[in-house]
């Protein structure tokens, strides 16, 4: 049995073409979410035909000690969910994991390599890049120790895995033993890696919802320049630096744009907040150009909803779908508002990210994004 665990839509999408592509039976798949509870959105977008069983777990960052003082609780949270992955795991030889850089993908890899086969997949641009866990000199000394201590107190004797390394120090590496790297980009050269084709797959009832709301659309802007924004949540921003306006930026290219008499479809990623989303409608207002909030219920990724939505030009900051989209042939216009300089400040709870923005640019100017 083949078992795949996702916590996206994207990952969803990449699963449903692996299983397509290499036409794969008895699969089961794990649901988790990430930040807000989005499994819901995610079951709508299921294949069914694809899966025998869907199983929806919980939240996927738990696994993550760097915040947790409590080691008594977290010890048996943990051996809570070993013993419940344990009874669904029962029957399964193939893992698939849609995160190489995912804590908890990490952990249940290690306990599983040495007698299963398993696979990890793409998930986006990070998928091409490591994290690496940044802190003080004195910070690096403690938890080097702390990670020896929990890797004898918790992980060691629950599962029989280190993951010190992974917590502390860097994720993203290909484990030893792994079967197969899936990649969407030809970027990874190794004997264990294999380039997949991304098809926009989906149900049938999600595309008549999305060909719906088309019409729908089409017939609020009557003919004018369909621009769909996909926005990025504000805590991203310090990808582009302290000295980055994105709302500044939002006005600059209204300006430019506004003889061509633009309609926006605003399509609101899950962790953008209302307040975000207003400061942008805000603005529209005041240059008088029309809008309309895409259906929060329809999350399908832009891979899938660009081709139904048949808009003249996509408006992102630098969202790997201005990558993907090109790739798959889907003639759109991609406009990044702002290129990404990765530096040394591209950082998000003590984890460097520049070499995931390094790799953005690189595959936005590969793929020759305009």
């Amino acid at each position: 049995m083949n078992a795949f665990f996702i916590h996206t839509p994207f990952q969803l999408l990449v699963a449903h073409n692996l299983i397509h592509s290499k036409q794969l039976n008895n699969n089961v798949l794990f649901i988790f979410y990430n930040t807000n509870n989005i499994s819901d959105q995610l079951y709508s977008q299921i294949i069914k035909s694809y899966w025998d069983e869907v199983i929806i777990v919980g939240d996927i960052n738990f696994i993550n000690l760097y915040y947790k003082t409590n080691l008594i609780s977290y010890y048996f949270t943990l051996k809570g969910f070993l013993r419940k992955m344990k009874f669904y795991l029962e029957n399964v030889d193939s893992f698939y994991f849609g995160d190489i850089r995912c804590l908890l993908y990490i952990f249940l890899s290690k306990i599983y390599i040495q007698s299963n086969k398993v696979y990890f997949f793409e998930e986006g641009l990070g998928h091409y890049s490591h994290d690496t866990i940044m802190m003080s000199s004195f910070k690096t000394l403690f938890y080097r120790i702390y990670g020896i201590l929990v890797d004898l107190v918790i992980f060691k004797p629950l599962a029989k895995v280190s993951m010190r390394r992974a917590l502390f120090v860097v994720r993203g590496e290909l484990l030893p033993g792994t079967s197969k790297r899936f990649s969407i980009l030809d970027y990874y050269h190794s004997s264990k890696d294999e380039l997949l084709i991304l098809k926009p797959l989906t149900t049938q009832d999600k595309v008549v919802e999305i060909e719906k709301e088309s019409m729908s659309i089409a017939q609020l802007c009557n003919g004018q320049y369909k621009v769909l924004f996909a926005v990025q949540p504000e805590d991203l921003r310090f990808i582009f630096g302290a000295d980055v306006d994105l709302y500044l930026e939002f006005e600059n290219y209204l300006k430019a744009i506004k003889h061509k008499n633009p309609f926006f479809i605003i399509k609101k990623h899950h962790r953008n907040t209302n307040q975000e989303i207003s400061k942008y409608t805000d603005i529209l207002s005041q240059y008088d150009i029309s809008y309309y909030l895409f259906p929060e219920g329809i999350n399908s990724p832009l891979e899938i909803l660009v081709p139904y939505l048949k808009v003249d030009e996509l408006l992102t900051f630098y969202s790997s779908c201005s990558v993907y989209l090109n790739h798959m042939n889907i003639k759109v216009t991609v406009l990044l508002i702002h290129i990404v300089e990765a530096n040394i400040n591209c950082l998000e709870n003590n984890r460097d990210l520049s070499n995931v923005y390094q790799n953005i640019k690189f595959f936005l100017n590969n793929e020759n994004t305009n």
